[in-house]
């Protein structure tokens, strides 16, 4: 859904099953039916609301040339700050691939408690594009449904990497 003045950035295709497919110029994934989606910013990023949770995406061209070192210490320092004070930590990076086929990065952010109240995936491709996605938990009584959502986000995300020039 968007603001009733904005055009929408995007297009979206119903698939059915209480899904929308959502393809930018740079990306294609899935979400909810019925949830919002955000009309990109000028830094590549994306929201997508409507539920007890929140879902995001960021592009970022030629940004995965930077490696996972470098790039999950340029994302924690945006995720942190977000968090303030509120004791939460950064679970050490894995990598791993996707059904898709892309390197990807998997990392949370647990409260004091322990809870995963944040998950991230950066996808690369092989020209260095990534897309970062992420999902925000609220509870557990919301996990096992918004986890489930963002695997299959995660699953379906494709990039449709430019290469210079073209």
């Amino acid at each position: 859904m968007l603001n009733f003045f904005q055009t929408p950035d995007f297009t979206s295709t119903d698939l059915k099953d209480g899904f929308l497919r959502i393809e930018t110029n740079a990306y294609v994934i899935e979400v909810p039916k019925g949830w919002s989606v955000q009309r990109e910013t000028p830094w590549g990023a994306r929201e997508i609301t409507g539920g007890p949770g929140e879902f995001s995406a960021m592009t970022g061209r030629g940004a995965g040339k930077q490696g996972w070192d470098q790039l999950y210490r340029t994302s924690l320092f945006f995720v942190m700050r977000s968090e303030g004070n509120s004791g939460a930590k950064a679970t050490p990076y894995k990598i791993v691939k996707t059904k898709q086929g892309y390197d990807a990065m998997s990392f949370s952010v647990v409260d004091k408690d322990g809870f995963a109240k944040s998950r991230y995936m950066i996808l690369k491709a092989a020209d260095d594009d990534i897309l970062a996605l992420s999902v925000k938990v609220p509870n557990a009584k919301a996990e096992k449904d918004l986890v489930k959502t963002f695997d299959r986000m995660v699953v379906t995300a494709k990039l449709k990497s430019v290469k210079a020039g073209s």
